[in-house]
């Protein structure tokens, strides 16, 4: 300043021949109030007619609490607070934008990057404050949300502007930021303190690759405070920053610059900052105001004539006026106020500083018009902290691992993965255990970060409020930042995964339903539950079938002990067989009272052991006794008969195994006191009610199943506000409630007179959420697979859910899907076998016994040599004998 503004003046009078200026320079303490306002009182006493300041804010405003009674303008080229043109301070005109315009600049910034989390440094001072509060208001203002701008704010920190930049507390400022999930720092301070803050962060490793740094223009505008013995670090290579713009391709600037370079030589380019353009232009703004009102104005324009006390300058509110009024064509580019004094022109510049020591230009910020990057990503252009020269991958404004990160993990009350321990004394940590803290405090140990566990206000997993596009619970929390992951046994979705996404499965679950037994009831035909009436109707039927069956095999085999007798009978031509015939014809003698005789009758009438006949009486005893693991007397003797036999008893063995597994659930359950068993047979009944925790994911579950029965399961069940109302009402009894295996099993641990019925229709995971796009996703799944690979976590739910109690129960029935039912054994299946049985079996065998039997009968009528006159005459020998025996009545 002290060097551009007497070059202004003279470059002013030089161009000007009717007006000529006159420069009165004040120094004054910067740090001292009392220093700036004899300053600034000497120049009013000195009659100027306009104030020109390149301060901050703080000490503008209290410039302008002197000036504005004496109705003095002031021409500020750096102040930005945009309160000063408002109240009693109605002469000040600023050429830089304010605050809220840089905090806009600063938010396209993170939008245009997807930053979506940013730490805040800012120094208690005025310029500090306001660019924090603009910041926060236009965050407000985009989301209209506070819980979202919490998530977007992690921390926001001011640090005390001491008058020596050493001495301001920022140690543990920066702690608290590294201990944070954000790598994304805003730095809205004034020049002095960004070298100390800068070398500190470095110290602590938070410019290192990953995080990024926004410095604003208290900082771009004065580079040189960011030296170190008179060098830039290399570690400030990568700063990102905000400035304001200056028009460098316009004839004023390159005249600005070529003649102020050239009369300050001990200068560079580098060193021509924003500030210093808009301090030559607010010198020509005022030369050129004054000269239009001399030269044009009718009435006559005298300088000032007060002094700091008292007097009020009446021309001051003309040129003040004519400040606004006039359209400027400066080197920073085009100058037009507002009639409040502030600048309508708002532009800025987006910057990167690179080694070894300037801001380059990246992009440019312009009002009413969208932000404008001069790259593309990938492309060299840009530098970020910590880049090497062969990567330019822009970083996600989040940390790559948890080394040190502090982390908000989402929990709530859901035995036994996390509950609040009821004799605890420890900390808020401390007192939440089961399998969720343990995971989380073993894996906090193995990836070295910090954590602190919030419960949602509701206490509940999350809903989703589908008019509002919300949800609840601790998706909620999460999707508002209020938590940086859920760590509970969380069930993954397909409607959840829109909004979050999910780890790798930690666990597997299910679908369960419990019931309160009651005392079995006496039943003396208990034996008959297993099978309904039709199995055991079919059961009697088959057996009366199958010893019919059997009875006319053994008739018409020929090699059954009556059908052999039969054939032979038949198909001999002996005289023996020829007199049986002649004796059944003409006396319908019976075969079985017949004596023995030769020939093929001989054969088959040989004596021996005394064997019952397979009469339909022995049959049925025989086809019965199967049931009973018995055979019987009596056996066929045909292949075909005993080929039926053992189809009956093979069909016998099939239908004992499905009543013994039958009689054993039936008994168990009889002795429960448990008629249900499955989900579905909860429909089909009236004396149980049933229950589903209301907006829970068993909902959702049920409500997409494609199976409409389950469907309706879900329209007849009470909504339950608690798994603890659904257990509670268990105990009253007539009550079914269904949840999750895994918590079910949990509950129901020690409680014997409640079962659960394994109905697993539907299976899912469980994972702990994360935000969408969380760059530790894959740390996480890395982690969690490794650990399962371990078998951890299905030790660590056995741990806990055996420490529920020391009273172990047999408390589940078996899936009745599981079992052989008796609709499985029905009448038409029973029937068919039995035919079946026939069809294979007894029918063809018998068939080619009576064939091979026929062929034999050759050999038969070889070994009969009695003529068939003989056996005539023997035959009528006997029809006489018998005739007189029957006279005789023996």
């Amino acid at each position: 300043m002290e060097q551009v503004v007497p070059y202004a003046v003279n470059q002013f009078n030089s161009q000007s021949d009717s007006l000529k200026l006159h420069l009165k320079v004040e120094t004054y303490d910067e740090f001292s109030l009392h220093s700036l306002m004899e300053a600034t009182c000497s120049l009013v006493e000195s009659n100027v007619v306009s104030v020109v300041s390149g301060d901050g804010s703080g000490s503008v405003a209290a410039q302008a609490d002197l000036l504005s009674p004496r109705n003095v303008p002031l021409l500020s080229a750096l102040a930005t607070d945009p309160h000063l043109v408002r109240g009693a301070r109605s002469n000040i005109l600023l050429l830089s934008p304010n605050d809220g315009v840089q905090a806009h600049v600063i938010l396209d910034i993170l939008h245009f990057y997807l930053w979506q989390e940013v730490s805040i440094i800012a120094s208690d001072s005025s310029y500090g404050i306001n660019g924090v509060t603009h910041f926060q208001q236009l965050l407000l203002e985009t989301h209209n949300d506070r819980k979202k701008i919490h998530s977007i704010i992690k921390s926001i920190s001011f640090f005390h502007a001491t008058q020596n930049p050493d001495e301001i507390e920022i140690k543990e400022i920066l702690a608290n930021i590294r201990l944070s999930l954000s790598h994304v720092v805003v730095m809205n301070c004034e020049g002095r303190f960004g070298q100390v803050i800068l070398r500190e962060a470095h110290r602590m490793n938070l410019l290192s690759s990953g995080y990024v740094w926004i410095v604003t223009d208290g900082i771009t505008g004065n580079p040189e405070s960011l030296k170190e013995d008179g060098n830039y670090p290399s570690y400030l290579e990568g700063l990102l920053g905000v400035s304001h713009a200056v028009y460098s391709h316009n004839d004023e600037f390159k005249k600005f610059k070529d003649g102020f370079l050239k009369k300050s030589r001990n200068l560079n380019v580098e060193n021509i900052t924003p500030g210093l353009v808009k301090l030559n232009d607010a010198v020509h703004i005022i030369g050129q105001s004054l000269k239009s009102l001399t030269e044009n104005s009718s009435q006559t324009f005298e300088p000032p004539s007060v002094s700091c006390k008292n007097g009020w300058w009446a021309h001051g509110t003309k040129l003040f006026r004519e400040f606004t009024e006039q359209n400027f064509k400066g080197a920073s580019g085009p100058v037009v106020f507002s009639s409040k004094g502030s600048t309508r022109s708002a532009k800025f510049d987006i910057v990167n500083f690179v080694h070894p020591g300037h801001f380059n230009t990246i992009g440019t910020w312009e009002k009413g018009k969208d932000l404008i990057m001069h790259y593309k990503q990938n492309s060299n252009v840009v530098k970020f902290l910590g880049m090497t020269n062969e990567s330019f991958e822009v970083p996600s404004g989040l940390p790559n691992s948890l080394n040190g990160q502090h982390l908000r993990i989402g929990v709530t009350y859901s035995p036994p993965f996390a509950f609040r321990s009821s004799d605890c004394n420890g900390t808020w940590n401390e007192c939440w255990v089961g399998v969720c803290p343990e995971i989380i405090q073993d894996f906090a140990r193995q990836l070295n970060f910090t954590y602190e566990f919030f419960m949602p206000e509701d206490r509940k997993f999350g809903s989703l409020n589908r008019e509002t596009d919300t949800w609840s619970g601790l998706i909620g929390d999460l999707l508002s930042h209020q938590t940086d992951m859920i760590a509970i046994d969380l069930s993954v979705s397909y409607e959840r995964r829109k909004y979050i996404d999910f780890t790798v499965s930690f666990m597997d679950s299910s679908v369960s339903l419990a019931i309160k037994g009651e005392s079995g009831k006496s039943n003396i035909f208990f034996f008959l539950g297993p099978f309904d009436w039709g199995v055991w109707i079919s059961i009697v039927g088959a057996v009366l079938a199958a010893s019919f069956i059997q009875n006319l095999l053994n008739k018409f085999s020929p090699y059954g002990s009556y059908g052999k007798r039969i054939h032979a009978l038949q198909s001999c031509t002996c005289s023996k067989c020829g007199e049986k015939r002649e004796l059944k014809h003409y006396r319908g003698v019976q075969f079985k009272d017949l004596t023995k005789s030769d020939c093929l009758l001989k054969q088959v009438e040989v004596p021996g052991p005394e064997v019952s006949e397979m009469t339909f009486y022995n049959s049925l005893w025989v086809i019965g006794a199967g049931y009973v693991g018995q055979g019987g007397q009596s056996l066929p003797e045909s292949p075909s008969g005993r080929f039926f036999l053992l189809t009956w008893w093979f069909f016998v063995m099939m239908i004992m195994c499905m009543y013994t597994a039958n009689l054993t659930a039936f008994m168990t359950l009889d002795k429960m006191g448990v008629s249900i068993d499955s989900a579905k047979a909860l429909l089909t009944q009236d004396k149980y009610a049933w229950g589903i925790v209301d907006h829970s994911f068993l909902e959702y579950l049920l409500q997409n199943n494609i199976d409409p029965e389950y469907r309706l399961l879900l329209h007849g069940a009470e909504k339950l506000s608690s798994v603890a109302e659904g257990i509670n009402r268990l105990h009253d009894g007539h009550f079914a409630f269904i949840d999750e295996t895994v918590g079910m099993q949990y509950y129901t641990q020690g409680l014997c007179d409640v079962f659960r019925v394994q109905t697993e229709f539907q299976t899912f995971d469980y994972a702990f959420g994360l935000p969408k796009n969380s760059p530790h996703q894959n740390l996480w799944n890395g982690l969690i697979l490794k650990k399962r690979e371990e078998a951890y976590f299905s030790d660590l739910w056995s741990k806990w859910n055996d420490a529920a109690g020391s009273k172990h129960c047999k408390n589940e029935i078996g899936s009745a899907d599981t079992l052989l039912q008796p609709s499985q054994v029905s009448q038409n299946s029973d029937f068919s076998i039995y035919v079946a049985g026939y069809a294979v079996d007894g029918d063809p065998s018998t068939r080619a016994e009576t064939l091979w039997g026929s062929s034999s009968h050759c050999r038969i009528r070889a070994r009969c040599s009695i003529d068939y006159e003989e056996a005539r005459e023997r035959t009528l020998v006997h029809s006489k004998v018998y005739h007189e025996v029957d006279n005789n009545e023996v």
